[in-house]
Order: C-alpha cells, then sequence, then structure tokens
C-alpha cells in the first residue's frame, strides 16, 4: 500500500505527465477469511508436541480451550481450526497443516501466501 501523487506540465498546448511520486508505503492490510470451527479438547490434543523443522528448529504445539498455541523460538501464535488437521493465523495468510500417518499425527506443513515455507517432524516421544 502506498500514496501516490503526480506531477504534470503544460508542453506544447498539452498537459503531460512528467513523474510520478509514492510515499508512505506499508504493507497492505490482511483480511482473514477462513472461518473458525471448535473442535473437541480430545483433537486438539493429539496434535500437540514438539516437531523438529529445517528452517525454525523445535515447535512446542500445545493446547489451550479450543485453539492450539504454538512457540518456536521467539516466535509465538495461537492456531485457530478450520478443520481437524488445518489451522490458521488471523493476522497473516499462514496456515498449519497437520499430517497423519494412519491415526498418529507426523508433521507439520506451514504456508504462507499459499508456498510451502516449513515442513515440521513429529519428535517421537517414548
Amino acid at each position: 500500500m502506498a500514496k501516490f501523487t503526480h506531477v504534470w506540465k503544460f508542453k506544447d498546448n498539452e498537459w503531460k505527465m512528467s513523474r510520478v511520486l509514492s510515499y508512505d508505503h506499508g504493507p497492505a492490510p490482511y483480511k482473514n477469511h477462513r472461518k473458525e470451527i471448535t473442535l473437541p479438547a480430545s483433537t486438539l490434543n493429539q496434535l500437540t508436541g514438539k516437531y523438529d523443522g529445517p528452517s525454525s528448529g523445535t515447535i512446542v504445539v500445545t493446547s489451550d480451550p479450543n485453539v492450539l498455541k504454538l512457540q518456536a523460538g521467539d516466535f509465538q501464535a495461537t492456531l485457530f481450526a478450520e478443520s481437524e488437521s488445518i489451522f490458521f493465523l488471523k493476522e497473516r495468510d499462514v496456515v498449519f497443516e497437520f499430517q497423519r500417518e494412519g491415526k498418529k499425527v507426523v508433521k507439520i506443513i506451514v504456508r504462507e501466501n499459499g508456498n510451502v515455507v516449513e515442513e515440521a517432524k513429529k519428535i517421537l516421544t517414548k
């Protein structure tokens, strides 16, 4: 997002644009179009644990009433459910897909603006 102004010159009996100036640059506001659903605590608890990502390092997912909490280093976020396996952020276009093999959750795929930015494997505990 930015603001623009134009400089016009009157030359050869007609107006011509000579410069375009942009200023006050910033990111475009994000509008969340995803629909949040409520999942039972038992479903949320299946997704909790530690995950290891090549870029993010250790990612810790915990459950809070009706949402998941995620922490990766200094980054903390609240994840809202769109389905039993898809969660999202409300403030940015970031989606977390929890993938399963059978009944076990094995990894999280993180997408920002539709592009995969991280694949973190679940750290199995004994």
